[in-house]
Order: C-alpha cells, then sequence, then structure tokens
C-alpha cells in the first residue's frame, strides 16, 4: 500500500483552501470530487483520474475568471516582414531613440545604457518570423513598466505606453 507524497498533500490542501472560498458550482464539485477521491491501496489510474478531475476543475476557475493559463514555452508567429511585425519594429525604434535622445531621462546615464539594451534585445527578439511569448514579455514588460512609472507624463512613457498596448495588442502582454 503506498501513501500519498508529502507533495501531494500540500497541493490538495491548497486546492481545497480554493474550493472553500467558491461558491458552489459544477466546477466546483469537479475539484471537490477530485480531492475527495480515496488513493490509498488504488492503482495509478485512480490517482490520475482524480488529478484530471482537479486540473480540469481549476482550469475552468481560470478560464470562468477571463485568466488564461501561463504558457511559458508558448509561440507566436509575427508573419516575417508582415505589418504587425514592422510596426512593433517601429515602436521600439521610436523610444529607443526617444530614450537615447531626451534631456531628461529620470535616471543615471547607467540606467539610460541599460534601458537602451533592454529595449533592443526585445526588438531582437521581435525580428524573429516566431517568438517566445516569455521571452519578449520578460524582456520588455519591466523595463517599460519602469519608463512608464519614472517618466509617464513625457514623451518616452508615452511612447512606452504606446509599445505597450501594441504588444498587448498582439498578445505578447
Amino acid at each position: 500500500m503506498v501513501a500519498p507524497s508529502v507533495a501531494w498533500l500540500v497541493w490538495l490542501d491548497r486546492v481545497n483552501a480554493v474550493t472553500a472560498q467558491m461558491e458552489p458550482s459544477v466546477i466546483s464539485s469537479m475539484i471537490v470530487e477530485g480531492s475527495k477521491m480515496v488513493l490509498v491501496g488504488y492503482l495509478d489510474d485512480r490517482f490520475y483520474r482524480a488529478k484530471k478531475l482537479l486540473l480540469n476543475g481549476l482550469e475552468a476557475v481560470l478560464v470562468r475568471a477571463n485568466r488564461t493559463i501561463p504558457a511559458s514555452d508558448r509561440v507566436v508567429s509575427l508573419s516575417h516582414n508582415s505589418p504587425e511585425q514592422q510596426q512593433a519594429l517601429e515602436k521600439l525604434d521610436e523610444l529607443v531613440a526617444a530614450v537615447k535622445e531626451t534631456n531628461d531621462f529620470p535616471g543615471e546615464p547607467e540606467e539610460r545604457e541599460q534601458i537602451v539594451a533592454e529595449l533592443s534585445a526585445g526588438r531582437r527578439l521581435l525580428e524573429a518570423a516566431r517568438v517566445r511569448v516569455a521571452a519578449v514579455r520578460e524582456t520588455l514588460a519591466p523595463t517599460l513598466k519602469w519608463i512608464g512609472e519614472k517618466a509617464g507624463g513625457a514623451v518616452i512613457g508615452k511612447l512606452a505606453a504606446d509599445v505597450w498596448q501594441y504588444l498587448a495588442h498582439l498578445h505578447i502582454f
């Protein structure tokens, strides 16, 4: 007879905490059914059925809340040289030029160099016909947020917001 692992028990405890906060529904019933399945003494198929009920229920909760499930390896095609790709590159080029040229940059010279490098790295990723969404997001999101927080009302702040909006339109953010 094999007992559930500690990791499974901790995860199940967290799932139960989530379902305790939910209104009764088909989704919560599915999650509860999976969490109450007796697993000790049964073959793997019972464990996988319980796991499937739990994961499908939790996924339904996310979909119902209009949230996407994180897909760190999701790849999108930008159709090389398409108008969308060209516009994204142009918007980044405009922002990089503005960061380089502005006299009222809200940081130290080293920060300006860092920001230009990060924006250029994001631009390089977007030059490819296919791009991993997480790579673009991790490269550009913190930089665009920093510019927005430090220079929201300035020209570079508005350009950063424009880049963010456009990338959101492309489902990258």
